[in-house]
Order: structure tokens, then C-alpha cells, then sequence
């Protein structure tokens, strides 16, 4: 009788802890915050040295790169052949969000150069990287062929818009606009690309380029952003303060504030939903396990 009763118990827990594994699966802000939530904002007008951008740069950047902030934009020089890496902050995002930047390449004649998009990889390395690869030449890898005019406005140092949205984890489609003209293009993906969570950035190779504004805005297709706008870090110098800077004001609603920029970049991606189900399995397994021995002895007991 004592053996089925611990039989029955140990069913219980083992319930109770992959009701628990399945449940903290799930942020619920990313399931209930509206599209168009801004998440993550850097102007780099509003910044007056990268140093203290919130931005880390790779470390496996060439020796020979240059990354800095000039003009009211992050400038990067990196044409030696080896490549510049410089990495977001990690940002709390569910699994449907959009991606935005403004970028030109600012040296002509540098048509094989590539400006990429990281968008997801791992460590300050970084590696496992999965890119959105744009060249100079006006064309954007594994991507349908740019429209003329856009090609000519990427290769001719023109300001271009990206958006790119990631929907259910999944990239098909993104739109670059043309700054000067206000005409929008959209690109379609070859194929489906189904991405892991993992930390974001930008790599530049045989390029200059400035990227001048980045967003991360939850949701996709959303007609307007809202929520906090503010620059996740606000340097005063670069407005004529003595201040050194100001944190980012929390939207409301709002996300958890994204990470302290200070630390490199952690080798775990960011919270996104992802809760490594594998603890909870442990959990379960253990608290079974120790059920399974109290069954055990109390049968021996019994039989004794």
C-alpha cells in the first residue's frame, strides 16, 4: 500500500515539474506587447565616442580596422582583407520582430566590399554567425536583384534605409529605401531562413561605411512605432553637456530594459523565450529519481 502510494506521488511531481518546464517557456511582455513596441534605439547623433555607445567591438576585429563615431554616425574602416565586428547589446525580443538601420558606404570604388547584418551569433568572437550580407555593388546575397536606381544609390554612397522583419523566428522578405528619393524596394528572400536565437551586430569587410540609426522594434507590418524612442545611451557631450550621459527612459508598457552595455557580450543569446528547457528536464528527472529510491526503501521496509 505505502509503494503505490509513493508511485502515485512520484507521478504527481513529475507533472508538476514539466507543467513548470512548459510554463516559464514563455516571456509573457513578448506575447502580450504590441507590434510596433520599440525594444532597442540607438542614434548615433546622440553619441559622442563609441567607447560609449553600448556597442562592443568583436574581438576578432583585424588590428587594422577603425571603428569610431563621427558626424553623427558609426564610421567603420576595415579594408585590409580581414573583417570589423561590432556587437549590439543584448536585447530582450520574442520571436517576431523587425530590424531597422540607415547605412551608405562612404569610399567609392570598393564594389566587392560587404556590409553585413549579424543576425544571430555567438560570443565576442563572435562565430555562428548568420548574416544578411549587403555589397557595394548593389546587391544583397541569397536576395532577389535590386531594382537599377537602388543599386545605383548603394553603390553611389547614398543614404539607404533596411527593415528587417523576422517573422516566427523565420526571414523571407526585407525593404531598403532610398533616403534622397523616398522610393521603398522590396527584396524577396530564395528561400525561407529559419534562425536560432543568438546576440546581434554588424561585420564590414574591404569597406567603409556609417550606419547612422538602429532600431529593434517588436512585431512586424506595424504602421507606426511606439513606446520609449529614446537612444538606449545618451551621451550629453555629443549635444554640448558636461554630462557624461543618461540611461534610456523605460517605455510604458515596457520590456525589461535591455542589458548593461559595460560587459562584453555574454555568450548566451538573448532572452527569447528560449528558458533552456533542459534545467527543467533535469529537475523533473531528479525529483523523479528521488521519489523512485523513496518507493524503494519503503517497500524494503515493508517486506522486512
Amino acid at each position: 500500500m505505502r509503494s503505490s502510494v509513493c508511485v502515485f506521488l512520484a507521478f504527481l511531481l513529475l507533472c508538476a515539474s514539466f507543467f513548470c518546464v512548459h510554463a516559464g517557456a514563455a516571456d509573457p511582455w513578448t506575447e502580450d506587447a504590441p507590434a510596433g513596441q520599440v525594444l532597442y534605439r540607438q542614434s548615433f547623433a546622440d553619441v559622442s565616442d563609441y567607447a560609449k555607445s553600448g556597442l562592443v567591438t568583436g574581438t576578432s576585429t583585424a588590428e587594422a580596422a577603425e571603428i569610431g563615431i563621427r558626424d553623427g554616425a558609426l564610421q567603420v574602416r576595415s579594408v585590409d582583407g580581414g573583417r570589423a565586428y561590432t556587437l549590439l547589446p543584448t536585447v530582450t525580443r520574442g520571436t517576431s520582430y523587425t530590424v531597422e538601420f540607415s547605412f551608405r558606404f562612404t569610399e567609392s570604388g570598393r564594389v566587392g566590399g560587404t556590409l553585413s547584418f549579424l543576425l544571430t551569433c555567438r560570443g565576442e568572437e563572435p562565430t555562428n554567425i548568420t548574416s544578411l550580407v549587403i555589397r557595394g555593388n548593389g546587391t544583397v546575397d541569397d536576395f532577389s536583384e535590386p531594382d537599377d536606381d537602388l543599386a545605383r544609390a548603394i553603390k553611389g554612397g547614398y543614404w539607404v534605409d533596411v527593415a528587417i522583419p523576422v517573422e516566427d523566428g523565420a526571414l523571407h522578405r526585407m525593404t531598403m529605401t532610398v533616403q534622397s528619393t523616398g522610393t521603398s524596394y522590396e527584396l524577396e528572400r530564395a528561400s525561407v531562413l529559419v534562425l536560432t536565437p543568438g546576440s546581434m551586430g554588424f561585420s564590414f569587410r574591404n569597406t567603409c561605411a556609417a550606419i547612422s540609426d538602429i532600431w529593434l522594434v517588436n512585431g512586424v507590418d506595424y504602421s507606426e512605432k511606439t513606446g520609449d524612442t529614446t537612444s538606449y545611451i545618451v551621451d550629453r557631450e555629443a549635444s554640448g553637456d558636461k554630462e557624461q550621459k543618461t540611461p534610456a527612459k523605460t517605455p510604458e508598457p515596457a520590456p525589461p530594459k535591455p542589458a548593461d552595455p559595460a560587459p562584453p557580450v555574454p555568450e548566451r543569446s538573448p532572452n527569447t523565450r528560449d528558458h533552456l528547457p533542459g534545467y527543467g528536464m533535469v529537475a523533473a528527472l531528479s525529483v523523479t529519481s528521488a521519489c523512485a529510491l523513496g518507493c524503494g526503501f519503503s517497500v524494503r521496509r515493508h517486506r522486512v
